[in-house]
C-alpha cells in the first residue's frame, strides 16, 4: 500500500475483503482472488506508480504485468470459482479455515507477497 492511494483505498480494500468474508461465512458461494500489481495507463500516469513498476524488476521476486495477462488470468479464475465444486469459494470446502487464508489462497500476487519489503 503507497501512500498515494491514501487511507480511502486501504479502507474500501478492506471493506471488500470483510464483506467476502462474511458473504462466504453466510454460506454464499464468493469469488475472491488478489489481482497482481498491473501497468494500465491509469496507474502509469502517477508518476510514483512509473517509478515504482519501472524499477520493480530489481526486487526479486516482483513481476508487474499487463493488463492481458492479468485480465485473463482473473477470468480464468472467476469461472474456476463459479465452476468447480471444489473450489475455496464454496462455503462447504474448508469452512474452517483461517479467513485471511482463505482470501489470499488463489492470489496472483506477482510475488509481492513473497518479497520482504
Amino acid at each position: 500500500l503507497m501512500a498515494t492511494q491514501g487511507p480511502n483505498y486501504a479502507l474500501a480494500k478492506r471493506i471488500q475483503q470483510w464483506r467476502s468474508i462474511l458473504a462466504r461465512d453466510n454460506g454464499s458461494t464468493v469469488s475472491f482472488s488478489i489481482a497482481p500489481a498491473t501497468a494500465t495507463a491509469s496507474v502509469l500516469s502517477n508518476k510514483m506508480f512509473a517509478a515504482a513498476y519501472g524499477g520493480a524488476h530489481f526486487w526479486e521476486p516482483v513481476e508487474i504485468f499487463y493488463s492481458d495477462l492479468s485480465n485473463s488470468v482473473m477470468g480464468i479464475l472467476l469461472v474456476h470459482d463459479v465452476r468447480n465444486p471444489e473450489s475455496s469459494s464454496r462455503p462447504h470446502v474448508n469452512p474452517d479455515m483461517n479467513p485471511m487464508l482463505w482470501l489470499t489462497s488463489k492470489a496472483f500476487h506477482g510475488g509481492f507477497m513473497r518479497c520482504a519489503y
